[in-house]
Protein backbone atom coordinates (compact mmCIF):
# COMPACT_ATOMS: atom_id res chain seq x y z
CA UNK A 1 0.00 0.00 0.00
CA UNK A 2 3.07 2.39 0.77
CA UNK A 3 4.88 1.79 -2.56
CA UNK A 4 1.32 1.86 -3.89
CA UNK A 5 0.65 5.46 -2.76
CA UNK A 6 4.72 6.57 -3.43
CA UNK A 7 4.32 5.25 -7.20
CA UNK A 8 0.93 7.52 -7.50
CA UNK A 9 3.06 10.67 -6.41
CA UNK A 10 5.86 12.85 -7.27
CA UNK A 11 9.11 11.89 -5.90
CA UNK A 12 12.22 14.44 -5.55
CA UNK A 13 15.96 13.68 -3.85
CA UNK A 14 16.99 16.07 -2.12
CA UNK A 15 20.42 16.60 -0.40
CA UNK A 16 22.24 19.21 1.41
CA UNK A 17 24.91 20.44 0.11
CA UNK A 18 26.91 21.76 3.38
CA UNK A 19 26.14 21.02 6.95
CA UNK A 20 22.67 20.34 8.02
CA UNK A 21 20.37 17.17 7.75
CA UNK A 22 16.72 17.38 7.31
CA UNK A 23 14.44 16.92 10.23
CA UNK A 24 11.72 14.26 10.30
CA UNK A 25 8.89 13.87 12.98
CA UNK A 26 8.65 10.20 14.28
CA UNK A 27 6.00 10.25 16.99
CA UNK A 28 7.62 12.10 19.98
CA UNK A 29 10.62 12.22 18.82
CA UNK A 30 12.91 14.14 16.05
CA UNK A 31 15.15 12.20 13.58
CA UNK A 32 17.21 13.31 10.87
CA UNK A 33 18.47 12.23 7.57
CA UNK A 34 21.05 13.74 5.16
CA UNK A 35 19.52 13.25 1.99
CA UNK A 36 16.54 10.99 0.51
CA UNK A 37 13.46 10.77 -1.65
CA UNK A 38 10.46 12.84 -0.48
CA UNK A 39 6.89 12.53 -1.58
CA UNK A 40 3.58 13.08 -0.72
CA UNK A 41 0.98 11.16 1.92
CA UNK A 42 -2.19 12.76 3.12
CA UNK A 43 -1.75 16.27 1.77
CA UNK A 44 2.05 16.24 3.60
CA UNK A 45 5.74 16.20 2.40
CA UNK A 46 7.05 12.35 3.87
CA UNK A 47 10.49 10.94 3.34
CA UNK A 48 10.86 7.70 2.00
CA UNK A 49 10.49 5.86 4.96
CA UNK A 50 6.94 7.49 5.82
CA UNK A 51 8.18 10.15 7.90
CA UNK A 52 6.62 13.87 7.70
CA UNK A 53 9.10 16.59 7.54
CA UNK A 54 8.86 18.91 10.73
CA UNK A 55 8.05 21.76 10.23
CA UNK A 56 5.47 19.66 8.38
CA UNK A 57 4.82 21.52 4.65
CA UNK A 58 1.02 21.08 4.17
CA UNK A 59 -0.28 20.94 0.05
CA UNK A 60 -3.57 21.45 0.19
CA UNK A 61 -5.07 23.18 -2.61
CA UNK A 62 -1.79 22.59 -4.24
CA UNK A 63 -0.82 21.56 -7.99
CA UNK A 64 1.53 18.30 -6.45
CA UNK A 65 3.25 18.41 -9.33
CA UNK A 66 4.36 21.75 -9.72
CA UNK A 67 6.08 21.71 -6.46
CA UNK A 68 9.80 22.94 -6.25
CA UNK A 69 12.74 23.77 -3.45
CA UNK A 70 14.49 26.53 -3.54
CA UNK A 71 18.21 26.40 -2.17
CA UNK A 72 17.49 28.79 0.31
CA UNK A 73 14.78 26.00 1.67
CA UNK A 74 11.85 27.63 0.42
CA UNK A 75 9.08 25.63 -0.72
CA UNK A 76 6.67 26.56 -3.48
CA UNK A 77 3.88 25.49 -5.49
CA UNK A 78 0.98 26.44 -7.57
CA UNK A 79 -1.94 27.51 -6.14
CA UNK A 80 -5.04 29.23 -8.01
CA UNK A 81 -2.21 29.73 -11.54
CA UNK A 82 0.37 31.07 -9.03
CA UNK A 83 3.54 29.69 -7.50
CA UNK A 84 3.63 30.38 -3.56
CA UNK A 85 5.91 29.73 -1.00
CA UNK A 86 4.23 27.32 1.02
CA UNK A 87 6.47 26.53 3.94
CA UNK A 88 10.54 26.19 4.37
CA UNK A 89 12.96 23.51 5.42
CA UNK A 90 14.59 23.69 8.65
CA UNK A 91 17.65 21.69 9.01
CA UNK A 92 20.08 20.54 11.56
CA UNK A 93 23.62 21.05 12.32
CA UNK A 94 24.47 17.05 13.69
CA UNK A 95 28.48 18.10 13.81
CA UNK A 96 28.22 18.94 17.70
CA UNK A 97 26.09 15.73 18.95
CA UNK A 98 26.75 12.05 19.03
CA UNK A 99 24.82 10.26 16.40
CA UNK A 100 23.90 6.53 15.16
CA UNK A 101 21.82 4.86 12.66
CA UNK A 102 18.57 3.81 13.04
CA UNK A 103 17.37 1.38 10.14
CA UNK A 104 17.08 5.05 7.34
CA UNK A 105 17.40 7.34 9.87
CA UNK A 106 19.76 9.04 12.33
CA UNK A 107 19.23 9.33 15.87
CA UNK A 108 20.95 12.65 18.05
CA UNK A 109 21.89 12.42 22.01
CA UNK A 110 21.83 15.41 22.32
CA UNK A 111 20.05 19.01 20.75
CA UNK A 112 21.49 20.30 17.95
CA UNK A 113 21.79 23.41 16.39
CA UNK A 114 18.85 24.48 14.01
CA UNK A 115 18.76 26.83 11.57
CA UNK A 116 17.55 27.57 7.83
CA UNK A 117 19.07 26.47 4.56
CA UNK A 118 22.01 28.73 3.31
CA UNK A 119 22.47 30.72 6.55
CA UNK A 120 24.46 30.83 9.66
CA UNK A 121 26.69 28.25 8.24
CA UNK A 122 23.61 25.77 7.37
CA UNK A 123 24.50 24.09 3.72
CA UNK A 124 21.76 24.98 0.53
CA UNK A 125 19.05 22.40 -0.15
CA UNK A 126 20.15 20.49 -3.86
CA UNK A 127 17.51 18.29 -5.97
CA UNK A 128 18.55 15.22 -8.16
CA UNK A 129 18.40 17.39 -11.16
CA UNK A 130 19.20 21.22 -10.75
CA UNK A 131 16.27 23.29 -11.09
CA UNK A 132 16.21 26.81 -11.41
CA UNK A 133 15.26 28.85 -8.10
CA UNK A 134 11.54 30.05 -8.59
CA UNK A 135 10.73 33.80 -7.37
CA UNK A 136 7.41 34.85 -6.27
CA UNK A 137 5.80 37.99 -4.70
CA UNK A 138 5.39 35.48 -1.63
CA UNK A 139 8.25 33.10 -1.84
CA UNK A 140 10.25 35.17 0.64
CA UNK A 141 8.33 35.11 4.13
CA UNK A 142 10.77 35.82 6.46
CA UNK A 143 9.52 34.49 9.68
CA UNK A 144 7.28 31.94 8.39
CA UNK A 145 7.90 29.22 10.15
CA UNK A 146 9.06 29.38 14.01
CA UNK A 147 10.24 26.62 16.20
CA UNK A 148 11.04 25.93 19.92
CA UNK A 149 13.98 24.03 21.46
CA UNK A 150 13.09 23.01 24.58
CA UNK A 151 15.72 22.79 27.46
CA UNK A 152 15.22 19.77 29.72
CA UNK A 153 15.33 21.89 32.97
CA UNK A 154 15.54 25.70 34.07
CA UNK A 155 15.09 27.61 37.00
CA UNK A 156 13.50 30.72 37.42
CA UNK A 157 14.22 33.90 39.31
CA UNK A 158 10.77 35.60 38.81
CA UNK A 159 6.91 34.66 40.05
CA UNK A 160 6.09 34.11 36.45
CA UNK A 161 7.57 31.96 33.55
CA UNK A 162 7.85 33.36 30.34
CA UNK A 163 8.51 31.39 26.83
CA UNK A 164 12.03 32.52 26.40
CA UNK A 165 12.54 30.88 29.77
CA UNK A 166 11.83 27.37 28.88
CA UNK A 167 13.09 27.32 25.00
CA UNK A 168 15.27 28.83 22.44
CA UNK A 169 13.07 30.15 19.84
CA UNK A 170 14.40 29.64 16.00
CA UNK A 171 12.71 32.62 14.44
CA UNK A 172 13.85 35.95 12.83
CA UNK A 173 14.61 38.45 15.68
CA UNK A 174 11.42 40.68 15.38
CA UNK A 175 9.22 37.27 15.57
CA UNK A 176 11.42 35.43 18.14
CA UNK A 177 11.60 38.52 20.57
CA UNK A 178 7.77 38.67 20.65
CA UNK A 179 7.45 35.26 21.07
CA UNK A 180 9.89 35.15 24.05
CA UNK A 181 7.94 37.61 26.20
CA UNK A 182 4.78 35.42 25.80
CA UNK A 183 3.59 34.29 29.63
CA UNK A 184 3.48 30.96 30.51
CA UNK A 185 1.75 31.57 33.47
CA UNK A 186 2.98 31.21 37.78
CA UNK A 187 6.40 29.77 38.50
CA UNK A 188 6.19 26.90 40.84
CA UNK A 189 6.09 26.96 44.48
CA UNK A 190 9.49 27.12 46.01
CA UNK A 191 10.94 23.06 46.76
CA UNK A 192 8.05 22.19 43.75
CA UNK A 193 8.39 21.54 40.17
CA UNK A 194 6.43 22.58 37.20
CA UNK A 195 6.53 21.03 33.90
CA UNK A 196 6.17 22.73 30.27
CA UNK A 197 5.31 20.73 27.22
CA UNK A 198 5.09 21.32 23.44
CA UNK A 199 1.20 20.94 24.15
CA UNK A 200 1.26 23.98 26.96
CA UNK A 201 3.68 26.13 24.32
CA UNK A 202 0.95 25.69 21.70
CA UNK A 203 -1.96 26.29 24.14
CA UNK A 204 0.00 29.64 24.89
CA UNK A 205 0.31 30.64 21.07
CA UNK A 206 -3.31 29.59 20.53
CA UNK A 207 -4.16 32.03 23.04
CA UNK A 208 -2.15 34.84 21.47
CA UNK A 209 -3.29 34.28 18.06
CA UNK A 210 -0.08 33.37 16.64
CA UNK A 211 -0.73 30.77 13.23
CA UNK A 212 0.23 26.58 14.69
CA UNK A 213 0.47 25.80 11.24
CA UNK A 214 4.84 25.19 10.69
CA UNK A 215 5.47 25.23 13.94
CA UNK A 216 7.56 23.18 15.46
CA UNK A 217 9.52 21.36 18.38
CA UNK A 218 12.84 20.17 19.34
CA UNK A 219 15.11 19.57 22.23
CA UNK A 220 13.84 17.68 25.03
CA UNK A 221 9.93 16.33 25.18
CA UNK A 222 9.20 18.48 28.91
CA UNK A 223 11.23 21.26 30.49
CA UNK A 224 10.99 20.85 34.32
CA UNK A 225 10.52 24.29 36.00
CA UNK A 226 12.12 25.37 39.53
CA UNK A 227 11.51 28.59 41.27
CA UNK A 228 15.42 29.17 42.19
CA UNK A 229 15.95 29.76 45.89
CA UNK A 230 18.24 30.24 49.03
CA UNK A 231 17.98 29.05 52.92
CA UNK A 232 17.25 31.50 55.18
CA UNK A 233 18.72 30.24 58.15
CA UNK A 234 17.58 30.52 61.78
CA UNK A 235 20.19 32.48 62.64
CA UNK A 236 19.32 35.08 60.14
CA UNK A 237 15.86 35.44 61.85
CA UNK A 238 17.21 35.94 65.18
CA UNK A 239 19.31 38.51 64.43
CA UNK A 240 16.48 40.69 62.71
CA UNK A 241 14.38 40.15 65.88
CA UNK A 242 17.29 41.13 68.08
CA UNK A 243 18.30 44.33 66.16
CA UNK A 244 14.43 45.02 65.97
CA UNK A 245 14.12 44.60 69.57
CA UNK A 246 16.87 46.99 70.14
CA UNK A 247 15.87 49.58 67.89
CA UNK A 248 12.06 49.63 68.75
CA UNK A 249 11.57 48.61 72.44
CA UNK A 250 13.39 49.81 75.23
CA UNK A 251 17.13 49.80 75.38
CA UNK A 252 18.40 45.99 77.14
CA UNK A 253 20.16 43.06 76.23
CA UNK A 254 18.19 40.57 73.96
CA UNK A 255 18.52 36.93 73.67
CA UNK A 256 17.13 34.95 71.25
CA UNK A 257 15.03 31.33 71.58
CA UNK A 258 13.55 30.98 68.29
CA UNK A 259 13.12 30.11 65.68
CA UNK A 260 15.51 27.06 65.87
CA UNK A 261 14.81 25.60 61.94
CA UNK A 262 16.05 27.01 58.66
CA UNK A 263 13.02 28.13 56.14
CA UNK A 264 13.60 27.98 52.47
CA UNK A 265 12.66 31.49 50.22
CA UNK A 266 12.91 32.50 47.13
CA UNK A 267 16.08 33.98 45.91
CA UNK A 268 16.24 37.37 45.91
CA UNK A 269 16.61 40.52 48.38
CA UNK A 270 14.91 39.11 51.64
CA UNK A 271 12.76 41.61 53.44
CA UNK A 272 11.30 41.05 57.31
CA UNK A 273 8.22 42.62 58.24
CA UNK A 274 7.09 42.32 62.27
CA UNK A 275 3.60 41.88 62.00
CA UNK A 276 2.89 41.71 65.95
CA UNK A 277 4.68 41.44 68.91
CA UNK A 278 3.01 39.97 72.49
CA UNK A 279 5.12 40.78 75.53
CA UNK A 280 5.27 38.61 78.46
CA UNK A 281 7.21 39.74 81.58
CA UNK A 282 10.93 39.25 80.81
CA UNK A 283 9.75 37.63 77.11
CA UNK A 284 8.94 38.99 73.77
CA UNK A 285 7.24 37.42 71.02
CA UNK A 286 7.41 38.52 67.20
CA UNK A 287 5.59 37.81 64.43
CA UNK A 288 7.98 38.08 61.53
CA UNK A 289 6.85 37.87 57.93
CA UNK A 290 9.52 37.56 55.38
CA UNK A 291 9.17 38.86 51.28
CA UNK A 292 11.17 38.69 48.61
CA UNK A 293 10.23 41.43 46.32
CA UNK A 294 7.11 42.19 47.47
CA UNK A 295 6.10 38.35 47.36
CA UNK A 296 5.42 36.54 50.65
CA UNK A 297 7.58 33.43 51.55
CA UNK A 298 7.06 32.26 55.08
CA UNK A 299 5.79 33.71 58.31
CA UNK A 300 7.54 32.60 61.82
CA UNK A 301 8.20 33.64 65.65
CA UNK A 302 10.98 35.42 67.11
CA UNK A 303 11.00 34.92 70.69
CA UNK A 304 13.06 37.30 72.63
CA UNK A 305 14.10 37.37 76.18
CA UNK A 306 15.58 40.11 78.39
CA UNK A 307 19.05 39.65 79.35
CA UNK A 308 19.41 38.87 83.47
CA UNK A 309 22.64 39.52 83.80
CA UNK A 310 23.64 42.66 85.47
CA UNK A 311 24.80 46.42 82.69
CA UNK A 312 28.84 46.44 82.85
CA UNK A 313 30.58 49.36 83.57
CA UNK A 314 29.40 52.46 80.96
CA UNK A 315 31.56 52.39 77.46
CA UNK A 316 33.21 55.67 76.24
CA UNK A 317 31.68 57.59 73.91
CA UNK A 318 33.27 57.06 70.34
CA UNK A 319 33.68 59.13 67.22
CA UNK A 320 33.64 58.44 63.34
CA UNK A 321 37.19 59.29 62.42
CA UNK A 322 38.49 58.99 65.87
CA UNK A 323 42.07 57.84 66.37
CA UNK A 324 41.62 54.26 68.50
CA UNK A 325 43.45 51.53 70.19
CA UNK A 326 43.34 48.25 68.29
CA UNK A 327 43.88 45.10 70.05
CA UNK A 328 43.44 42.10 67.46
CA UNK A 329 43.47 39.02 68.64
CA UNK A 330 44.07 35.27 67.07
CA UNK A 331 44.49 32.09 67.78
CA UNK A 332 45.40 33.06 71.55
CA UNK A 333 48.08 35.91 70.23
CA UNK A 334 47.34 39.40 70.54
CA UNK A 335 48.72 42.42 68.74
CA UNK A 336 48.05 46.02 69.90
CA UNK A 337 48.37 48.98 67.02
CA UNK A 338 46.03 51.81 66.43
CA UNK A 339 43.16 52.14 63.70
CA UNK A 340 40.84 54.97 62.54
CA UNK A 341 37.02 54.56 63.18
CA UNK A 342 35.26 54.06 59.87
CA UNK A 343 31.69 53.35 61.89
CA UNK A 344 29.94 52.73 65.18
CA UNK A 345 26.92 50.67 65.92
CA UNK A 346 26.61 50.35 69.64
CA UNK A 347 29.53 48.60 70.62
CA UNK A 348 30.32 47.15 67.23
CA UNK A 349 33.28 49.69 66.09
CA UNK A 350 34.56 49.54 62.29
CA UNK A 351 38.11 50.52 62.20
CA UNK A 352 40.54 51.01 59.14
CA UNK A 353 44.08 49.60 60.34
CA UNK A 354 46.55 51.76 58.47
CA UNK A 355 49.74 49.40 59.26
CA UNK A 356 47.83 46.35 57.65
CA UNK A 357 45.32 48.08 55.06
CA UNK A 358 42.60 46.20 56.37
CA UNK A 359 39.04 47.26 57.82
CA UNK A 360 38.06 45.17 60.53
CA UNK A 361 34.86 45.04 63.05
CA UNK A 362 35.69 44.97 66.83
CA UNK A 363 33.56 45.40 69.66
CA UNK A 364 34.47 48.47 72.00
CA UNK A 365 35.71 47.72 75.57
CA UNK A 366 35.42 49.79 79.00
CA UNK A 367 39.32 51.54 78.30
CA UNK A 368 38.01 52.68 74.90
CA UNK A 369 40.14 49.94 73.20
CA UNK A 370 38.49 47.96 70.66
CA UNK A 371 39.15 44.72 70.39
CA UNK A 372 39.29 42.14 67.03
CA UNK A 373 38.55 38.36 67.36
CA UNK A 374 39.89 37.00 64.24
Amino acid sequence: MILAAFLLSPVWTLSVEGAGAFRLEDKDRVVYVREGNFTVREGLIVHASGLPLTPPIRLQGCDVDSVRFNPDGTVLARKAGTYQAIGRLVLADLSGVSVTEQGEVLIASGSPRIGAPGSNGFGRIQTAAPQKEVETQTSKQEGYEYGFVLYPEIEVNGPEIRLKDVARIVAEPARAAALGNLLIGPAPAIASVRAVTPVTIQGVLRAAGFDLSAVWFDGAARCEVRRKSRVVTAAEIQQFGVSWAKQTLADSDWTPTSPTRDFIAADGELEFRVLGTRELSDTVVLSVEARVGGERQFSTQVILKKSSTPSGPALPEIKVNQTVRVTIVSNGVSVTTTGRVRGVSGNQITVYVEETKATLVGTLQPDGTVEVQL
